[in-house]
């Protein structure tokens, strides 16, 4: 017996059953290479989801034809291993009855009754219950009344200006859509964090608006999902992450205005990390100066700027013109040397001054990634706190007689040392 008699004696309604039943559910739902999804395009309305900016996020992709799938990155890699390589992640929420299905029980009708009726509803039910644990009923209102909210905003939509011929068909799963995905929230701890609402009332709301007009199929999507650089790529918490993904195939693959979107925290938090990943460095190499070797302070700063330069590298390029922030920090950081070498300065004193070059460069490049151009607000938003960043470090250096200021001058002076390079050679 052991063990194994103790994980059978629990009771049927308890919470070790319940979570094991939401695992072998989930498992289920996903969906895979090859299984075959349907290729007729639709509408599709977009719900993102998740419990704030420093959270995860996943994506809700309601279909006007009543399928309702979600897409996510996650950092665990096929092997099970995390952090090491992103998968994205498909998931079949709710699926309508197939047209065959649909045709052969019109056909049935006059034998059967509601039997095939029947057969049908148990099936949508069976399918928006996806998600749900055994045995629990807890709801958030909040997330129920947004929730009902979407779905009379998606009916009213297909039904009066669109004139859908899916809107009856979804009229009829309306209420199995609306499980299902309250089930998928409520199991990830998640609310929406996309869409529009008015309140009309103490317990009622009116969804005004969505991510919508995408016209899709679910095929495509789960093309288009693992198409996105970052799908098999790194994972890091920051720039690199779900969010990042959710901005990539929503905004680039099926060009959704960024401006719709909610904020990421790869789009606000690039400059502040810099001026505290700056002024640590700075801290610990300057207390290995004093209290160690120079060389011991020389090494570290190197490793230090190596690393930097790594993570600027191992952002995904798409055209020629990405390469040019890390090329044209390579090429100062050898002007820099030469120029420090020519007026006879320590090398090492130069180390603090390439640390920041090359921190501006990795931040620079997360910017990129993340889309921040995109956006006029959150382009004068980075660009100030960059600035400010910046002259703060830049400040403290100078103050503690690193020659900062010689970054600046080899910066202009850049044309002429090269010239001058070449004529000593």
């Amino acid at each position: 017996m052991g063990l194994s008699a103790l994980v059978f004696m629990r009771p049927a309604g308890s919470t070790f059953r319940a979570e094991l039943q939401v695992a072998e559910k989930e498992a289920k739902s996903l969906v895979s290479e090859d299984i075959e999804l349907d290729r007729s395009s639709c509408h599709a309305y977009v719900l993102i989801v998740g419990d704030g900016i420093f959270s995860h996020w996943a994506s809700i992709w309601i279909f006007e034809s009543g399928d309702v799938y979600s897409v996510e990155l996650t950092a665990i890699d096929p092997n099970g291993y995390r952090w090491w390589e992103c998968t994205c992640k498909m998931r079949r929420l709710h699926s309508v009855p197939t047209l065959a299905w649909s045709s052969l029980s019109q056909q049935s009708a006059a034998l059967s009754g509601s039997l095939w009726s029947y057969f049908f509803s148990d099936a949508a039910s069976s399918a928006a219950e996806t998600f749900s644990a055994s045995g629990s009923s807890e709801r958030s209102p909040d997330n129920m009344m947004q929730v009902t909210a979407v779905i009379d905003f998606i009916e009213k939509t297909e039904k009066e200006f669109r004139k859908s011929p899916y809107a009856p068909t979804f009229a009829r799963h309306r209420e199995h859509i609306r499980i299902s995905i309250m089930d998928f929230m409520e199991t990830s701890g998640s609310r929406l964090m996309s869409g529009t609402f008015e309140s009309n009332g103490v317990d009622m709301l009116t969804c005004t608006d969505l991510i919508q007009s995408i016209f899709t199929s679910p095929a495509e999507l789960r093309e288009k999902a693992r198409s996105v650089p970052l799908h098999g790529a790194f994972y890091d918490l920051l720039f690199h992450n779900c969010q990042l993904f959710l901005l990539q195939l929503i905004c680039q693959r099926y060009l959704v205005p960024l401006k719709v979107m909610p904020l990421a925290v790869g789009s606000v938090v690039a400059s502040p990390l810099l001026l505290v990943m700056e002024l640590t460095f700075l801290a610990l190499f300057q207390a290995l100066q004093t209290t160690q070797t120079t060389d011991v302070a020389a090494v570290f700063g190197v490793a230090w700027i190596c690393a930097e330069a790594y993570l600027a590298y191992r952002y995904p390029r798409e055209n020629r013109l990405d390469y040019l922030p890390g090329i044209a920090a390579l090429l100062i950081t050898v002007l820099l040397l030469i120029y420090l070498r020519r007026q006879g300065t320590d090398l090492v004193t130069a180390i603090p001054v390439l640390s920041l070059l090359w921190d501006m460069v990795m931040i620079l490049e997360s910017m990129r990634v993340n889309m921040v151009h995109q956006s006029r607000p959150l382009t004068w938003l980075n660009a100030g706190l960059f600035i400010l960043a910046v002259g703060l470090v830049a400040r403290v250096q100078f103050l503690n007689g690193w020659p900062v200021q010689d970054l600046l001058i080899v910066v202009l002076l850049a044309p002429l040392l090269l010239c001058d390079c070449s004529c000593g050679n």
